[in-house]
């Protein structure tokens, strides 16, 4: 008996990880598919484009996502004829797949403990039911396959890290260190020695917490990079920390500004009037980038950067100083009740008039 009990606990951690895996996509897919749109989620937008690319085989909008394309017409050749169906059906596979190769991810990157697994499936099902990516998974977008490479990707990179390099001739000469040279695309060492007292500190805080965080590899096999790389990386933070504040004030700005239009452009006009909004800002990004070009060769990158902050600063100032723009709201509100009353003053008169 101690035997077979030893045996089904080792049968049970070699696929343990697979089945609980295989759980995590069973469940995410099962979700997805009942809470999956039926048809075409939503006019102006990639979830009514992609059914139409796929099922006529076309070339959707740049970067014209030509493998999603693919597979996504492989998927809509199933039994069921709603092209736009199978199509979300290809998001929900893909999402589901994420799901399993998160927990597979995090599996690898959990140390040893009683409860491993634990940590690793409630991440993966907390970000099965986490609002933005479920939204993703139940229409027809590229995120969710983007997601699945990604995953994908992560999980060959943990599993491999942790088997030794073989040397295969002609091939082991490649496995050979390379010789000492300064690092490219960065400033010479000697900079690190100028650099300020707190940024040198935040640099090596910076490279031992990477190391702390890698456990699966090897020491051997980690990156090495100087600690100004990892000076920089504050920097890049910085960066990151204003494109996450500029993404949250997105839904902000563009949901007033569809609210607006829709309520001062007539229902019969609303199509085209959108398509010329759109149009208008794709050709911006060609132009900008035409103008921009000549500019950062004459005065820098920094100067274009400062010119195009402050030019959107001075549009905002003067879109708040105009009545116009700032009333706009109201004049459609005004508008239509005054819609709504014509016809019961056309009412009156007639039933003044008698028959």
């Amino acid at each position: 008996m101690t035997a077979l009990r030893a045996r089904a606990k080792a049968v049970w951690e070699l696929a343990a990880d697979w089945l609980l895996a295989a759980g995590c996509f069973l469940f995410s897919l099962i979700l997805y598919l009942q809470t999956m749109a039926p048809s075409v989620a939503a006019l102006y937008d990639d979830s009514l484009e992609f059914p139409l690319v796929v099922h006529r085989l076309a070339i959707a909008h740049p970067t014209g996502y030509p493998l999603y394309t693919l597979l996504a017409r492989l998927v809509s050749r199933g039994p069921w004829t709603n092209v736009a169906w199978g199509v979300n059906l290809l998001s929900a596979l893909a999402a589901a797949l994420t799901v399993a190769l998160v927990y597979l991810v995090a599996r690898r990157l959990v140390r040893p403990a009683k409860l491993r697994r634990l940590p690793a499936l409630v991440g993966a099902l907390a970000l099965a039911v986490s609002p933005v990516f479920w939204s993703q998974a139940v229409v027809a977008e590229v995120y969710a396959l983007h997601a699945a490479f990604v995953a994908g990707l992560l999980w060959l990179a943990l599993h491999w890290a942790r088997r030794p390099l073989v040397a295969v001739r002609p091939f082991s000469l490649l496995l050979a260190p390379p010789a000492r040279r300064g690092p490219l695309f960065l400033p010479r060492p000697g900079l690190w020695t100028r650099l300020p007292v707190g940024v040198r500190r935040f640099g090596r805080r910076a490279g031992a917490a990477y190391r702390r965080a890698l456990p699966a590899v090897p020491p051997a096999r980690r990156l090495q990079p100087p600690p100004l790389l990892y000076a920089l990386a504050g920097a890049f933070g910085l960066a990151l920390a204003m494109m996450f504040l500029l993404g949250a004030a997105n839904p902000i700005t563009n949901g007033p500004l569809q609210a607006v239009m829709q309520a001062n452009v007539a229902p019969e006009m609303q199509g085209r009037v959108f398509t010329l909004l759109n149009s208008l800002s794709s050709a911006a990004s060609p132009i900008g980038l035409a103008v921009a070009g000549p500019v950062a060769d004459l005065l820098g990158v920094r100067a274009w950067f400062l010119m195009g902050g402050v030019a959107c600063t001075l549009l905002a100032i003067t879109g708040l100083l105009m009545p116009a723009v700032v009333h706009v709201e109201d004049q459609a509100v005004v508008a239509e009740g005054q819609g709504k009353a014509q016809p019961a003053t056309e009412l009156d008169l007639d039933s003044e008039q008698g028959p």
